[in-house]
């Protein structure tokens, strides 16, 4: 059976009538217009998270976190519930805009549902990244001994990720006032690139959601609130405590 067939078949069965020859060369061209839109979308998203592997050594999801889904957190509180709740809707969500921000103590379960919801975007055919704060400057600050890629490059392509986590924020709380002002710097930017392109940051901290607003600066604090972020704290015992 032939496409023009299968068209007007399509027509007659959803009660339409017998559509002209014009008619289904214009929904043939229109069908492979998408399709073009859609292989040459997916490409570049392989193109770049391709680079960011080549920058950062890794792909996406780190190895310890590759298993972490919804279904294998481990349930044994309300509260533990009701944020597992909350981030599995936000894996869901329609809107693509908004971020989310996981506060609290370390061992908690922040990086098993950011992985989680890594994964389900992955699956939908969008891009997605965890990396730590250090080994993202750390990758930065690579680029000035490479000539084939400069600061500005590599963070123009974590803008474009499709969902970006940035793990272990605050962690150089209280070190070097320099290194913390390179760190709120890099953020800035990369938050401000992200919302315009309407593209949802991930924030994961052991610091209260007060220190976390403090450390990253008012700027970013501004940005993440436009976009309306799903805030959970993870305020329970650790898991590692009970190994």
């Amino acid at each position: 059976m032939s496409v023009f067939q299968r068209l007007q078949e399509r027509y007659l069965s959803e009660g339409g009538k017998r559509p002209t020859s014009e008619d289904l060369v214009k929904q043939i061209e229109e069908r492979t217009k998408e399709a073009e839109q859609e292989t040459s979308a997916r490409i570049f998203r392989e193109n770049q998270m391709q680079k960011i592997k080549n920058a950062t050594g890794r792909s996406g999801i780190g190895e310890r976190h590759r298993h972490c889904t919804f279904d294998n957190y481990e349930i044994s509180l309300e509260l533990q519930s009701q944020v597992w709740q909350q981030a599995r809707l936000y894996s869901h969500a329609t809107s693509e805009r908004a971020g989310f921000i996981f506060h609290g103590s370390p061992g908690t379960g922040k990086n098993h549902l950011a992985a989680a919801i890594a994964k389900k975007f992955i699956l939908d055919n969008k891009s997605a990244l965890i990396i730590t704060i250090s080994e993202l400057i750390e990758t930065i600050n690579d680029t000035y001994n490479k000539r084939d890629l400069s600061e500005r490059d590599l963070i123009q392509r974590f803008s474009q990720v499709g969902l970006l986590v940035l793990d272990e924020v605050g962690r150089n709380a209280g070190v070097r006032q320099e290194r913390v002002e390179r760190e709120r710097s890099i953020i800035d930017e990369i938050v401000d690139r992200r919302s315009k392109l309407m593209k949802p940051t991930g924030f994961l901290t052991n610091l209260s959601l007060s220190a976390f607003q403090n450390h990253v600066g008012y700027r970013v604090v501004d940005r993440i609130s436009e976009d309306r972020p799903i805030i959970c704290e993870f305020n329970w015992t650790s898991h590692r405590s009970k190994l």
